[in-house]
């Protein structure tokens, strides 16, 4: 599936299964890559627990931010070429 993104151009990828918030480098094939996708999880409005990271991922060096508390993301969508991204933690 990465290289389908990667080759799509695909700017970024939210998923969501840990209650907790996580943004990406831009990444393709586990290494830091200026054309690739960046990842975001947000799964944090769903978060009633303190969560922890696996901080010996293998990703985990390419992590920007990393939240465990309460929040809830809003994507912006400026035009057709623009969208603003920001985290709203409780």
């Amino acid at each position: 599936m990465e290289s389908l993104l990667y080759e799509a151009r695909v700017d970024v990828v939210f998923a969501s299964h840990t209650h907790a918030y996580e943004r990406f480098e831009r990444i393709y094939d586990s290494k830091a890559n200026s054309q690739g996708p960046m990842y975001i999880t947000i799964g944090d409005a769903g978060n009633n627990k303190a969560h922890k990271f696996i901080s010996d991922h293998e990703l985990a060096h390419l992590s920007i931010f990393r939240e465990t508390s309460f929040g809830h993301g809003r994507l912006s969508i400026m035009d057709n070429r623009r969208a603003v991204w920001t985290w709203h933690g409780a």
